[in-house]
């Protein structure tokens, strides 16, 4: 082998080798900053712009969004499809306060309690995508009941108070990021205890009753013949959380609902 010949096959190699380096950099990059919806768009949203979706907020209440209008969503808010989602709390707060324009006057944005709101069902809407719409139809079902109970039992307790009808709204978005966490146990079995939970449960359950006697008998605001009828009201719901919570899972994710929004 001459050495022109020998010259010109190390150029090629290392010219090969920089372009290899420079492949690999690129793709890194757009790892670091893809979610899933890069590989995904098609499926996560296919059809015609004007086709409506319609998500339900099991409360009575419906938002609608063609999915023209959910592409512009996702487009500004990436994070509602990460590969590895947050709670919705971590979510909403890495989200950047950007107003969409969805045409016919309509936005979505950040920049109200309402518009929270908002962000937090179609956060579960895309969500329930990954977690599976009718695998989890029951844990999913199940979760949105109790921590609509809790939170029904806290906003009766506060004589509703002024938090109570946006948390509500944002029940979908805590119940979904929890069937996420089920979802995502299958492997390491964190949820799965060997022993029995009756005592957890029963102390939870008595801490639930002794809180409502509690705060029902020295509220200033109810007449006291009023007070046991609220009682009843009130340790009814308590009975539909206990036969609600069959196993570790609930529990847990009850007791965390609680302890982290009220």
């Amino acid at each position: 082998m001459n050495r022109t010949l020998l010259l010109i096959m190390i150029a090629t190699l290392f010219s090969c080798k920089n372009s290899a380096i420079k492949k690999n950099d690129n793709s890194k990059d757009t790892i670091s900053n893809t979610h899933v919806l890069a590989n995904k768009e098609p499926n996560i949203i296919s059809g015609n712009e004007t086709d409506m979706v319609y998500i339900s907020t099991d409360d009575g209440d419906t938002l609608g969004y063609t999915k023209g209008e959910l592409r512009k969503i996702l487009k500004a808010f990436p994070e509602l499809t990460d590969e590895f989602p947050r709670p919705p709390d971590e979510s909403y707060a890495s989200a950047k306060n950007i107003r969409v324009d969805l045409g016919n006057n309509s936005t979505f944005s950040l920049d109200c309690e309402l518009c929270r709101d908002d962000y937090y069902r179609v956060y579960a809407y895309f969500l329930k995508m990954s977690d599976g719409n009718e695998q989890y139809k029951v844990e999913r079902e199940r979760l949105i009941k109790l921590y609509r109970d809790i939170g029904f039992i806290t906003a009766r307790l506060e004589n509703w108070g002024n938090g109570y009808g946006h948390l509500s709204r944002r029940i979908l978005g805590y119940a979904e990021y929890s069937v996420y966490r089920l979802s995502a146990d299958k492997n390491e079995g964190y949820f799965k205890k060997s022993y029995d939970i009756k005592k957890q449960k029963a102390l939870y359950i008595a801490m639930l009753k002794q809180t409502i006697d509690d705060e029902v008998n020295n509220d200033t605001e109810t007449l006291p013949k009023d007070k046991p009828s609220r009682k009843k009201e009130l340790l009814k719901t308590v009975d539909e959380i206990n036969s609600l919570i069959t196993d570790y899972f609930y529990l847990k994710m009850t007791q965390q609902f609680q302890s982290s929004n009220y």
